[in-house]
């Protein structure tokens, strides 16, 4: 399923309704409180199709990216200005999930596990070229989350992050259906809320562990020496970017991809065992789309190019 439409149409139009929808919402709502809440939640959805503007506007069908579906690897805002320095294009500091087709963005977190093990000096990442440093890589993505930070503050999380809307909807659906809510004391809630910092400090200490050859110049762990995308195996291959192997943003972004068509759930079902897509893996296994008789459908060269490049990096198409 594709719906290719032309960028002069879908972006005017994008801004139109991003336009109009804000002086409605704030025109013809008297409630302030609700006012601000209509408005978040239009904001939030009208993020979605900007962070995939790819899905829309294509192009579709690139031989390269087709063992994984119809739609574009991605078409990344700023890829065309950093260049090689940084070809993963504008970092953000939200859940823009790396793994999903059509981004326009990069999560920041990503980078920073990414440039740390395994391209800390390693320069071809899948399908991209690095011609700086991975600590230049890195300081370039805290420059730019600091920098997005203090113009925006906290908005990205409560009005931007796809995951912020997810959630949302959850509530609204609880609310409808008059679920009960679990409820916990604020002191509990304190200290559970700081557990995320605890998963993040965790996922940087194990990214900078597996790049302890590139690092320190000893492998604190047997098999993590990095050897790009052709060559990762054992630990290397299946622990890069371990914060993403639990982020529930990975699942979701591939499901509904997969849903409507933009994504093969047989691809995901395939690389169940070669990589740690085994949450997204989970879910197209138990709506039982695994194809058999998949790989029999693509030549032997993708297939021998899409096992060893996985996860897969970002094609040249940029905005």
């Amino acid at each position: 399923m594709s719906w290719e439409l032309p960028a002069n149409i879908v972006i005017p139009l994008l801004i139109a309704i991003t336009c109009l929808g804000i002086f409605l919402i704030l025109k013809l709502t008297k409630d302030k409180t609700r006012n601000i809440s209509r408005l978040r939640l239009f904001i939030q959805i009208i993020v979605i199709p900007i962070m995939f503007l790819g899905l829309f506007i294509g192009p579709f069908n690139t031989p390269l990216w087709q063992p994984m579906g119809t739609s574009p690897r991605s078409l990344l805002f700023g890829a065309d200005f950093f260049g090689t320095q940084f070809p993963d294009g504008l970092t953000v500091p939200f859940m823009a999930c790396y793994y999903s087709n059509g981004r326009t963005v990069t999560c920041g977190l990503w980078q920073l596990q990414a440039y740390i093990f395994p391209y800390f000096n390693y320069a071809n990442g899948y399908d991209a070229i690095y011609s700086i440093a991975g600590i230049e890589k890195i300081a370039m993505v805290i420059a730019l989350l600091i920098g997005a930070s203090v113009l925006f503050g906290k908005a990205f999380c409560g009005w931007i992050c796809p995951f912020g809307l997810y959630m949302d909807v959850l509530t609204r659906i609880r609310k409808a259906f008059h679920f009960k809510r679990f409820h916990i004391s604020d002191n509990s809630n304190a200290k559970i809320a700081q557990l995320r910092y605890i998963a993040l400090a965790a996922a940087l200490i194990l990214s900078v562990v597996l790049s302890s050859y590139a690092i320190f110049g000893t492998e604190f762990i047997t098999g993590t020496t990095p050897a790009g995308p052709t060559g990762q195996s054992g630990y290397s291959g299946a622990l890069n970017e371990p914060f993403c192997i639990v982020c529930p943003m990975r699942p979701l972004c591939i499901l509904a991809e997969c849903s409507v068509g933009l994504m093969k759930f047989s691809y995901i079902a395939d690389i169940a065992s070669v990589s740690p897509f085994w949450v997204s893996s989970f879910l197209c296994l138990i709506t039982k789309s695994y194809n058999t008789n998949y790989h029999n459908n693509i030549s032997p060269n993708a297939q021998t190019y899409f096992l060893q490049n996985l996860p897969l990096r970002r094609t040249n198409l940029t905005i």
